[in-house]
């Protein structure tokens, strides 16, 4: 499931009046998503190694809070 948000605001002054105008806009997709349970019990192993370095390196590199 995705989302999508895009907004506009503006403003026009003439002498002393203003007009504003908002707009916004939200997209929504969805979509369904099936997996060979046989297949992914092959593959397992080698999805686990990969995902683990990537998510170290994410973690390495997010910034300390303090």
């Amino acid at each position: 499931m995705a989302f999508g948000l895009e907004a506009k605001s503006s403003i026009t002054q003439v002498l002393f009046f203003k007009a504003k105008a908002n707009d916004a806009t939200l997209r929504h997709y969805a979509g369904r998503v099936t997996i060979n349970t046989n297949v992914l019990d092959g593959i397992s192993d080698a999805i686990k190694a990969k995902l683990s370095s990537h998510a170290g390196d994410y973690i390495k590199a997010l910034p300390d809070l303090a």
